[in-house]
């Protein structure tokens, strides 16, 4: 019962930071937070003792729910790069357009200086998985020999145009279903060998 508790009022706090990140930035006063959350500052500190931490918190929950949505038995059990690519590519567009503050709060986490090494570490590893997978497409001279995290950089910023883009022009679904298909070939055409 207390740990359910405890994970009710986590909840809470990270909702009210992503709500409250995403309009105020990273110069939110957690007190604000905590007031949003319904919890008392204390409380807030009990959780996490820095505003760093809770950062960190935040960060680390999204970059979790994206690789659940994102990093399936579809994704281990796809063996040619190119689809395993595509697929992670609609997938992570998919999650992003249904988790707008979301998506726009870890953008910001992790365009900003207010993370950890520690928080960035471990979403590297969360996905490290891709890595691997483009490592081994490198072995196999399938893609461009560049080093992977660059790979990921132009990807993830390729992504986040396209999810812009539709976010702004309001796509329908078949509208957005064929740009992530010209982000993707955009992309894959520009590491492929």
């Amino acid at each position: 019962m207390v740990n359910n508790i405890n994970n009710i009022k986590n909840e809470k706090i990270l909702e009210a930071a992503i709500k409250l990140l995403s309009v105020h930035g990273t110069s939110v006063p957690t007190a604000k937070i905590a007031q949003q959350a319904a919890v008392s500052n204390g409380t807030l500190f009990n959780y996490y003792p820095t505003k760093k931490a809770l950062l960190d918190g935040v960060y680390l929950s999204i970059k979790k729910e994206v690789s659940a949505h994102v990093i399936n038995q579809v994704a281990r059990e796809t063996k040619h790069i190119e689809d395993l690519v595509l697929y992670l590519w609609q997938q992570y567009i998919s999650w992003a357009m249904a988790n707008t503050l979301k998506q726009q709060v870890a953008s910001l986490l992790r365009g900003s200086f207010a993370i950890s090494d520690e928080a960035r570490a471990s979403v590297d590893e969360i996905f490290s998985f891709i890595n691997i997978k483009l490592e081994e497409a490198q072995n196999k001279q399938i893609i461009r020999d560049m080093p992977t995290e660059f790979l990921c950089e132009i990807a993830v910023a390729q992504i986040l145009a396209t999810i812009q883009h539709a976010r702004i022009n309001n796509l329908t679904q078949q509208q957005l279903s064929q740009l992530i298909q010209q982000s993707f070939e955009v992309y894959w055409k520009g590491i492929k060998t």
